[in-house]
């Protein structure tokens, strides 16, 4: 392999063949359809490759990708938590109401991809600040 492919990337395998590199996300488990791509160069290749793994985390075979909302990330678990659970009708009625009433209201139209750790963090403040008292 020659020099001029080798990634600083740990997580990418490559190899070499005549002059394209070709650049390879492992696969992580058997579920996992190993993705590679290969281009003229190192940095062609991995261009190639980001965008096909970014390509797949927005496809539609997931329930959930970086452009749904927080609103229906709440719904795929939810309405099973409620079936599977054995909480008792009130607490049950009290989660359900702070996902729809705090939750829902304040983030639901938050892409996935914008709730950022420092966003909601600041939601969550600007939420315990609202109802102190």
């Amino acid at each position: 392999m020659g020099s001029h492919c080798r990634s600083a990337i740990a997580t990418l395998v490559e190899r070499q063949t005549k002059n394209p590199c070709t650049l390879s996300l492992p696969r992580r488990s058997r579920e996992t359809v190993p993705m590679e791509r290969t281009g003229k160069t190192k940095a062609t290749a991995k261009v190639l490759l980001e965008a096909a793994v970014k390509a797949r985390a927005n496809s539609g075979d997931a329930d959930l990708n970086n452009d749904s909302t927080i609103e229906m990330l709440m719904q795929v678990p939810w309405p099973w938590k409620m079936e599977t659970s054995k909480l008792n009708e009130g607490s049950k009625g009290n989660y359900t109401d702070v996902i729809e009433r705090i939750i829902i209201l304040g983030l639901g139209a938050v892409k996935l991809r914008e709730a950022t750790t420092g966003r909601m963090d600041r939601w969550l403040g600007k939420e315990r600040r609202r109802r102190v008292g």
